[in-house]
């Protein structure tokens, strides 16, 4: 009972110091946004770039961006977001296009949502940026509420009966809602490692890496070893136990338990008798029976 109290204000302490870190992260985010609205403000001073983003707005189009029309799947949204930025990089995009672009993909409910919500957050001369945008997807698409699950998830995460490839693909997949948990690279590969299956973690654990990338690699050795080892077992179990297709010269053939030396088989009533003969007159008899 004792222990079950204790285990129960711990995972309450954890999830205190969780939604901490969670406020400080919006903190950090509210003062990235107001840094880039200053920029910006410097930027579109004095400006007139119609004719220039019509431009650019095709090169954007010509990497074939994905739509967006709104979804209750946070891997969607996540993924939406990430597909946007990897061509917004490709083109080297001033934050005060990313906005502009990435809203003409959303169509439909999206695209709905945001004629409504932009309203609530500035005007024409005073352009939005990308950090402002993402952070009212985010809580339109992916609240908190649902951003925190994923996050307890993914602290839980064990390999359990997956391969190390399935773990590693698994983890790669989760941590992104989690970046306080993994924020340094050493602290990545403990985490990886923390959750490797039994005899994988030890052997692991033995070499005190601190990289993800050799904490990955080195898992995936040590499993190829144990996987050889244990193919090499089971044939050395079937080899054993598999009968001999063919006996050798000097052994001789197996007999039946049921065979006896000289027998034969009367065709009458097909039982078996020994083949005794009588050295004297060589009939089917002893000796001593013999007339």
């Amino acid at each position: 009972m004792v222990q079950q109290q204790a285990a129960a204000r711990a995972d309450m302490m954890r999830m205190v110091e969780v939604q901490q870190q969670f406020l400080q992260q919006q903190l950090q985010q509210q003062q990235a946004i107001y840094q880039q609205q200053q920029q910006q403000q410097q930027q579109f001073q004095g400006t007139a770039a119609q004719p220039e983003h019509r431009v650019r707005l095709l090169d954007f189009q010509r990497y074939a961006p994905p739509a967006f029309k709104g979804t209750a799947d946070p891997m969607e949204v996540e993924s939406w977001l990430k597909q946007i930025e990897k061509v917004f990089q490709a083109l080297r995009c001033p934050d005060e296009e990313k906005v502009l672009f990435a809203t003409f993909m959303l169509q439909g409910e999206a695209a709905d949502w945001w004629e409504m919500e932009k309203g609530k957050l500035g005007s024409d001369d005073a352009p939005f940026i990308w950090e402002e945008f993402k952070k009212v997807f985010h809580e339109k698409y992916f609240p908190q509420g649902i951003r925190f699950q994923k996050y307890r998830k993914f602290d839980r995460l064990e390999q359990g009966d997956m391969t190390v490839a399935q773990y590693a693909a698994k983890f790669e997949e989760m941590s992104r809602y989690a970046p306080i948990l993994i924020s340094e690279d050493s602290d990545r590969a403990t985490k990886f490692e923390n959750g490797l299956r039994g005899w994988i973690q030890q052997q692991v654990a033995a070499f005190e890496l601190s990289s993800y990338k050799d904490t990955v690699n080195k898992a995936l050795v040590i499993e190829k070893g144990l996987d050889n080892a244990q193919a090499a077992r089971e044939k050395n179990m079937k080899k054993r136990f598999r009968p001999t297709d063919s006996p050798s010269q000097n052994s001789r053939p197996l007999k039946s338990k049921d065979q006896r030396p000289n027998q034969v088989v009367t065709r009458d009533r097909g039982q078996a008798r020994g083949a005794i003969r009588c050295y004297r007159c060589g009939g089917p008899h002893l000796k001593r029976d013999c007339t």
